[in-house]
């Protein structure tokens, strides 16, 4: 009997709406729910967030009534670039951002291809990855950080990705987080929605507490580093 996740058969493509302007800055939860994407319902996102747990912590999920876990995942394009929002709200445990252990702290991981090539199993010069961390600060005042990852066994690395020029804004609550994020189509080597409309995407999300979220595949998988497993992302 195969070991291989069911989905790992299926290629999923999934619509990103364009949204009009670019702003001068963000807010913590900037793209609003008619961006969400359309692939599961709140209690379908969940179950699959859960799935994902260690059993000693299915338990823990399954006995939160007072405090309702939601994820939700949004995003966006225009032609000078993109969106991300994620709302997370439902914890019990405080974040874990830590600027020396990002392997280990609760993060959003990007993988996005511009040019969607589905039979390449090792990344290009247009593939990249991207982590954002929604707080990357010891103080009261709210960092949000981002970082570009080399992808392992790459063929080749894109041009330097100036993380600088990115507009990210969060907000940290007591049972959760909202983080946004605009990432500037000059900072990606080949953004060009014009001619390429579909690009290879995928995202994760880790939280110490939950546990690993993935798009399509799980970690099992090689999907941080194998661009064939990444799913499609249309934009409309």
């Amino acid at each position: 009997m195969s070991s291989l996740p069911q989905d790992f058969i299926f290629r999923f493509s999934f619509p990103c709406r364009e949204y009009q302007e670019v702003p001068k800055r963000l807010s913590a939860e900037f793209l609003k729910e008619e961006y969400r994407f359309p692939y599961w319902n709140h209690r379908e996102l969940t179950s699959k967030f859960s799935e994902a747990e260690p059993n000693s912590q299915k338990k823990e999920l399954k006995t939160r009534e007072q405090s309702p876990f939601v994820f939700d995942f949004r995003m966006a394009w225009h032609i000078k670039g993109l969106f991300l929002t994620v709302v997370l709200s439902g914890k019990k445990a405080p974040l874990f951002c830590d600027r020396s252990k990002l392997e280990l702290s609760d993060s959003l991981q990007v993988c996005l291809d511009m040019r969607d090539v589905r039979d390449v199993h090792r990344g290009s010069r247009f593939c990249h990855k991207l982590l954002f961390l929604p707080n990357a600060s010891s103080s009261k005042v709210i960092s949000p950080t981002a970082y570009w990852l080399p992808i392992h066994r790459a063929k080749a690395h894109p041009n330097p990705v100036d993380v600088s020029r990115f507009l990210l804004a969060s907000n940290v609550t007591s049972n959760g987080y909202q983080l946004s994020v605009y990432i500037p189509g000059e900072t990606l080597t080949g953004y060009d929605p014009k001619e390429h409309s579909r690009l290879g995407f995928h995202f994760s999300l880790l939280d110490n507490e939950l546990g690993h979220f993935s798009l399509q595949h799980s970690n099992l998988l090689p999907v941080d580093e194998d661009p064939s497993l990444w799913s499609v992302l249309e934009l409309v």
